[in-house]
């Protein structure tokens, strides 16, 4: 589980005064071992004690030299704790017994003190028993090792404290403490630190149960610890990473109103009959509030459902006469590649309809998925773009490209048919704008909106909004995980907590997938889909930002050469970030400064282009 850990940090709640963090480097806890005593004799009757050998006496005498180990046996620099902590020793008034056991704990650390403490108790218990004409034997069970906390990352606990809540608010008074954590087996392996928040509202109110001793059977978690503790993991998380989380102040309101959820109470998404939803509602009730909905009775027109019989079944024959001999990509599930990703590559249209039609597409879950009809059959008019979505400034820039553009091979867009056998799958994803072309390969940005319609079939869909995305990552939090009804909890332990939402989309039904959502699709039927990915004025200002962060990460990754381009870094810069999203600063600038000239701009579109292209320092 430590694969890939580079630091490790934990914390208990302890007893110091509440929102204090006490934290130190070196030992924080200690090393604790257990052990056994059992002292025998033949025992007897209590009213002629002279004529037994009485083990009980003698576990007296033991009890009492072990207690002068850690004062005569231990520097005054060192410590150690030998606590005896159960006796069982007889069972009728009038008898001496047989044997007396005795049990207890030893704290300390280092393996040198143990060594002394281990060596003198079994010179005690075998000779003191001895003395008294009795056996006395020791065992030891060792436990966990000190608790080690490496300077520079208990430095950083104490430095993120100081700068969220204050320097007093840090202390190292009373550490180490004699307890011990399973936590020292992560430390010994990995740097990192472990420390306590404080749970005491009144040092001196003794009374108070959340004042009482940890392991107390009255003692009381104090809640308002909790929001101390989780800034500080967002605290420590953000100085380490690098990255901004959004108002860390806020966390005692999450604390209080969070509430955990599970795939079983999903979320629904709102329904809206086309014939009722205006271009304008559908834009201020859903796209610039970033939400998904769905919207019915969408293409009731479209040639595309002549590719359909009455009963919803594809037209096998009329498709592979027409289509047959085109190329298009396919996913085949059952097989993985030489990378361990599912297998990808192009087959004849006809070859593929001949799979679904016998049911080997659904065997071998076959799914074609990207293929680019409208590209490869420009005059095969097979549906319009709804209303809802034509403000599209991605595919827009594409077909103005394609105008000037002369080469054989035409250019890529952002509009695909997808054709998938019952249960065919699409992992848990957000959407990137990818035209699977081998000449123009374009995974150009995480953030756009799409919008998907099936002809056939139904889906399921499931989605997460970014606010839950990180519940559905790895307990390393890198990889979210592909499949949100099945994966190993151990390795997604918060992913039970995200809140999805689960819809049904039926046939001749729209759904618009927000920016930056995460969603999974699995087809419960054989189904036929038409899918757009896109961008216009309402997330322009998020595809912006991401083409910064890109070229941010681009120019640090090139930082350590750059005095070897001179003065052209900008440009080999720009040239990655090009060949990385499929899009430079320079061609971003031209799609904005062309759609403002556009006579559909309207002046909301204005105003956002003209806010990034000044960002963008036009000469």
């Amino acid at each position: 589980c430590l694969d890939g850990v580079d630091e490790i940090y934990g914390y208990h709640n302890g007893p110091f005064p509440l929102g204090v963090v006490a934290v130190k480097g070196g030992p924080m806890l200690a090393h604790a071992c257990f052990f056994s005593i059992t002292v025998k004799g033949p025992g007897g009757h209590g009213s002629a004690p002279h004529q037994t050998q009485d083990p009980i006496v003698a576990a007296g005498q033991i009890i009492v030299a072990i207690q002068s180990i850690a004062s005569r046996n231990i520097s005054a620099q060192e410590s150690a704790v030998i606590s005896i902590t159960q006796v069982h020793g007889g069972e009728a008034d009038n008898v001496i017994p047989s044997s007396v056991k005795m049990s207890g704990t030893i704290r300390d650390f280092s393996p040198q003190v143990f060594s002394v403490v281990e060596e003198r108790m079994r010179s005690i218990v075998e000779n003191t028993a001895k003395a008294y004409g009795v056996i006395g034997t020791v065992e030891f069970k060792d436990s966990y090792p000190v608790t080690v906390n490496t300077q520079p990352q208990a430095d950083i606990v104490a430095e993120v404290v100081s700068a969220a809540y204050g320097p007093q608010k840090v202390i190292s008074a009373g550490l180490p403490v004699s307890g011990s954590e399973d936590f020292s087996y992560y430390l010994q392996k990995i740097p990192g630190a472990f420390y306590f928040v404080g749970t005491k509202e009144s040092v001196s109110d003794a009374s108070c149960a959340q004042n009482r001793n940890l392991h107390s059977d009255t003692f009381d978690f104090n809640d308002a610890a909790l929001p101390v503790t989780v800034r500080t993991f967002l605290e420590i998380a953000q100085h380490r990473f690098g990255v901004e989380f959004t108002n860390l102040t806020s966390i005692p309101v999450i604390i209080r109103s969070y509430v955990v959820f599970g795939l079983a109470k999903m979320a629904s998404i709102t329904e809206v009959d086309a014939t009722e939803l205006t271009y304008e509602e559908f834009c201020d009730q859903y796209m610039s509030k970033n939400e998904p909905v769905l919207i019915k009775n969408i293409g009731k027109d479209w040639k595309v459902f002549d590719w359909c019989t009455p009963e919803n079944e594809l037209q096998y024959n009329e498709l592979k006469s027409k289509y047959g001999t085109t190329k298009a990509p396919v996913v085949e599930y059952s097989k993985k590649s030489e990378y361990g990703e599912e297998l990808r590559y192009e087959i004849e249209v006809g070859k593929y309809l001949d799979l679904l039609e016998s049911g080997q597409a659904e065997k071998d879950q076959i799914y074609l998925k990207d293929w680019h009809f409208t590209r490869d059959f420009p005059h095969d008019v097979i549906y319009t773009t709804p209303e809802y979505f034509r403000d599209d400034w991605l595919n827009w820039w594409w077909d103005c490209k394609a105008k000037k553009y002369t080469a054989k091979e035409p250019l890529d867009d952002y509009r695909f048919v997808y054709l998938g056998p019952r249960g065919s799958f699409t992992p848990l994803h957000h959407d990137v704008f990818e035209s699977n072309r081998y000449t123009y390969c374009y995974a150009l940005l995480k953030l756009e909106f799409s919008w998907s319609i099936n002809i056939i079939g139904e889906k399921e869909w499931i989605f997460f909004a970014p606010s839950e995305v990180h519940k559905l990552r790895d307990q390393f939090g890198r990889t979210v995980l592909t499949n949100a009804l099945d994966y190993d909890s151990s390795k997604y332990p918060l992913a039970s907590t995200a809140t999805p939402i689960r819809l049904i989309q039926p046939p001749r039904s729209a759904i618009l997938v927000p920016s930056g959502w995460y969603h999974q699709v699995t087809n419960t039927k054989t189904t036929l889909s038409i899918n757009h990915n896109w961008f216009n004025a309402y997330n322009i200002e998020i595809v912006w930002k991401y083409f910064q962060r890109e070229l941010q990460a681009v120019e640090k990754e090139i930082a350590h050469c750059r005095d070897s381009f001179d003065t052209e870094d900008e440009w080999i810069a720009q040239l990655i970030l090009r060949a990385n999203i499929g899009m430079d600063f320079n061609e971003f600038r031209e799609l904005l400064q062309a759609k403002a000239l556009d006579t559909n701009a309207t002046e909301f579109d204005s105003i956002q282009i003209n806010k990034i292209l000044n960002e963008l320092c036009v000469d």
